[in-house]
């Protein structure tokens, strides 16, 4: 059996068990409210599951996501701008496989900075960094 750095064995992180829980009340404001439960019937679920599901990602990963210096960049916005860098490219009168010899250099390099990011990330967000931690992430 596997067991992570704070001795939790691998069944124990994977598990499909129902977590312990509390009730608990809070005061929101109604049009508050009235959006959740519109997004919660739209999803096909209940309000007390969308609201797990949003504090759980809060708790998990969106308090994080400033300190770490994150920030939410639209697909779109990406893609745009390497399809703006490719047409430069080739307005510039580079060849195809020049483009796709950079942008493989750009991938590999975007990748190892990612990696490095992201493993600096898990580590602020969860105090250890180990295979269980890192597949359990959200």
């Amino acid at each position: 059996m596997l067991t992570d750095s704070v001795g939790l064995a691998e069944e124990e992180l994977r598990s499909d068990k129902p977590k312990k829980s509390q009730s608990i009340t809070f005061r929101l404001d109604s049009n508050t409210i009235d959006e959740l439960q519109r997004e919660a019937d739209l999803n096909q679920i209940s309000l007390n599951v969308l609201i797990n599901q949003a504090l759980k990602r809060y708790s998990d990963w969106d308090r994080y996501e400033n300190r770490i210096g994150m920030m939410p960049v639209p697909k779109a916005i990406l893609t745009s701008l390497i399809d703006k860098v490719v047409d430069v490219a080739k307005k510039s009168r580079l060849k195809d496989e020049d483009i796709g010899h950079w942008r493989d250099q750009i991938i590999k390099q975007a990748a190892e900075i990612a990696f490095n990011i992201m493993k600096d990330a898990v580590l602020f967000m969860k105090k250890q960094y180990n295979l269980w931690v890192v597949l359990l992430c959200p």
